[in-house]
């Protein structure tokens, strides 16, 4: 499974509604190639109406990554499960 993390700003023309300005994006993507992990995320991420402009951080992970860190264990779980997970922090 990876994680990555990236950086984007409203694409407005594809997705008028959305009231902020960027966002922080982390996923856990659960393929076995990172960069399938990467564009699988790229993928979601502009379909929802963002425009990707860094990838901050793009690496494997496992159980073992998340021994101090229950929220992320959580998120790692539910991709064991969903094969994919998601979580906007966006900023106006």
């Amino acid at each position: 499974m990876y994680f990555i993390r990236f950086n984007a700003r409203a694409n407005h023309t594809k997705q008028p509604s959305i009231s902020y300005a960027g966002t922080a994006i982390a996923c856990w993507i659960d393929l076995p190639d990172q960069s399938d992990a990467e564009k699988r995320a790229r993928v979601v991420i502009e379909d929802q109406g963002w425009t990707i402009e860094s990838v901050d951080d793009s690496y494997e992970i496992t159980e073992l990554s998340y021994s101090d860190d229950k929220d992320g264990l959580k998120y790692y779980e539910q991709a064991l499960i969903d094969r994919e997970v998601f979580v906007f922090y966006p900023w106006k």
